[in-house]
């Protein structure tokens, strides 16, 4: 009997295996969703020399020490990124939800069974983030797994006073272990102890606030040099670090997938940092964490110390609204949910609108998920469903529509993302979208293979294709920069065991002039034709100025003739 009440009181850890696994199941693709993804396993394909191919970047730098123990395979790597990523998600999800309860515990409320698992699906309903960040390759997510593995055994270390002393010093020490190595998977995640120290001040509530200090200072600082030894460890130190702030400075002032130095106005900035975000603070979520913030505000609860730590620690990337920055203010933002949804059933249970209220709710959390937002924007590419349109058949029509089935999609610095009937591109239509993407990029290689052709780059991430000859037995000693004679491009020459060869160019070309595109192209030690892939936007505005030059292949990709371009 004992065993079925404990079960019955833990099984809401089932709905986010089911509801993200569903998801894996539907929407779930082994290729690459963004530049980042096939940039960071490349270094690993092409033989980890970095003469050859550099580390992505330092910042996850314990997660290539994890990925260099598997052999140079690229679906090896590749499967074990993404799988890795999909487990990190769920645990992630999993252990969110406990500091949650034990949060909520804190302000003396006790949930019964059911009533986790409301909140367990109100998060999963009101985050659809989560299940796209788990559908890439993302680092991210192990981080804050093992941070908030950290934060949950603190709590516990802090609370007991019967355990015998050894066995606190040895879970304390582990707590320090733990966040070292989250910080050491993704660099930023050393943000989040800032709501650590902040939950340490307040917790427990009945010792002393001096005691608290003393506990706070004594963790941060053991963590910081815990953070750092992990960091050394993972083979980077205080220079790299320096080295990627410029970095750092880039991703913040970034709106969306637009970077810094994009010539655009006020409104596109605001309309691209606005998209980006909506995955992440949906209505459902918005409408609720105002709810438990006003709770907060009104009891001047001690835990609004932690959750405004939470929402301080992303402040700086919200224009960007990249979420693996983001991240940290998410446990925060699960308290206020989960804590809204209390006060939302307090106030139904007290007016007796007990039906009404949950109908209400289910209608904000599941709307997002089946009502979508199409968007149709003249000489746009994405849209007006979670599609792409060719860069050869522009549409000079714009408006939108709201309809019950997949929105527009739109580019994140983290893959592709829609514009709410999440449900319908997350049970789906991602798959289709991705492997048309990863398609694509297979037909350009073997074009470029077939009519023996260089293939030029003019997009991030090169390395999709890298990967692509690696995995096809092609493989190159040639240094990753590497300039042509044009001095613009790199060029690297690939060659198989049977002899195929095939040369290689890359510049990002991002919102440059036509006739620098044009002049940058001309300039190419190439044959007369090429196989050119690039932003859609730099292919529309080529086409459009030498329509008989351009012959497309594809959504981002076509044959070019370069003799027109060279003609005076």
């Amino acid at each position: 009997m004992n065993l079925h009440r404990y079960a019955w009181n833990w099984w809401w850890i089932g709905l986010p295996v089911i509801f993200l696994g569903l998801i894996f199941w539907r929407a779930g693709t082994f290729v690459y969703i963004d530049g980042d993804d096939a940039a960071s396993i490349a270094y690993h394909v092409m033989g980890r020399d970095p003469q050859v191919q550099p580390v992505y970047s330092p910042y996850h730098g314990m997660m290539d020490r994890l990925l260099s123990l598997l052999p140079a395979s690229e679906p090896v790597l590749r499967h074990t990124a993404f799988r890795l990523t999909r487990l990190a998600g769920v645990c992630f999800a999993i252990l969110l939800l406990l500091l949650t309860f034990d949060w909520l515990k804190q302000i003396s409320i006790e949930h019964t069974a059911g009533h986790k698992a409301l909140i367990t699906l109100a998060f999963l309903l009101a985050v659809p983030e989560l299940a796209y960040l788990s559908l890439t390759y993302s680092p991210t997510l192990i981080a804050m797994c093992l941070a908030l593995a950290a934060h949950l055994l603190l709590r516990y270390c802090l609370r007991q006073t019967a355990l015998p002393a050894a066995r606190t010093s040895l879970l304390y020490a582990l707590t320090l272990v733990l966040f070292g190595l989250g910080v050491s998977f993704r660099w930023n995640v050393a943000a989040y102890a800032l709501v650590i120290l902040a939950d340490v001040l307040i917790w427990p509530t009945e010792k002393p606030l001096s005691k608290n200090w003393r506990h706070a200072v004594t963790w941060g600082s053991l963590a910081s040099l815990s953070a750092v030894l992990m960091v050394t460890l993972s083979g980077y130190g205080l220079a790299d670090f320096l080295a990627k702030v410029q970095t750092v400075q880039y991703v913040m002032n970034q709106a969306g997938s637009l970077g810094p130095q994009a010539d655009v106005s006020l409104s596109e900035i605001l309309l691209r940092s606005g998209l980006t975000l909506t995955p992440l603070f949906t209505p459902g979520l918005i409408g609720l964490a105002l709810l438990g913030l006003t709770h907060l505000m009104r009891t001047r609860h001690p835990l609004l110390l932690p959750v405004m730590a939470g929402l301080l620690s992303a402040l700086p990337w919200l224009k960007s609204g990249v979420p693996k920055f983001i991240i940290t203010s998410l446990p925060p933002l699960v308290l206020l949910v989960g804590l809204g949804g209390w006060v939302l059933m307090q106030f139904a249970q007290r007016r007796n609108l007990n039906v009404i209220l949950l109908m209400l709710s289910l209608v904000v959390l599941v709307s997002p998920w089946l009502v979508g937002v199409q968007l149709s924007r003249a000489n746009a590419a994405w849209g007006p469903g979670f599609e792409m349109r060719r860069f050869d058949e522009p549409t000079a029509e714009s408006g939108v529509r709201v309809v019950l089935g997949p929105g527009a999609a739109f580019p994140t610095p983290e893959g592709v993302r829609a514009l709410y009937g999440h449900g319908w591109v997350l049970l789906g239509e991602w798959r289709n979208f991705t492997q048309k993407a990863a398609t694509e990029r297979q037909q350009v290689i073997e074009t470029a293979l077939r009519l023996k052709l260089p293939i030029v780059v003019t997009h991030w991430a090169p390395e999709y294709y890298l990967n692509a000859l690696y995995a096809r037995g092609f493989q190159t000693s040639d240094p990753y920069d590497r300039l042509g004679v044009d001095g613009l491009f790199t060029e690297r020459r690939f060659q198989h065991a049977n002899g195929e060869t095939v040369v290689v160019y890359y510049a990002e070309l991002e919102g440059e002039q036509t006739t620098f595109v044009s002049e940058a192209l001309s300039r190419l030690a190439a044959p007369s034709m090429i196989v050119l892939t690039g932003y859609s936007r730099t292919l529309r505005e080529l086409y459009q100025a030498h329509p008989n030059a351009v012959q497309s292949l594809g959504f981002n990709s076509a044959l070019l003739q370069l003799e027109q371009l060279r003609a005076p």
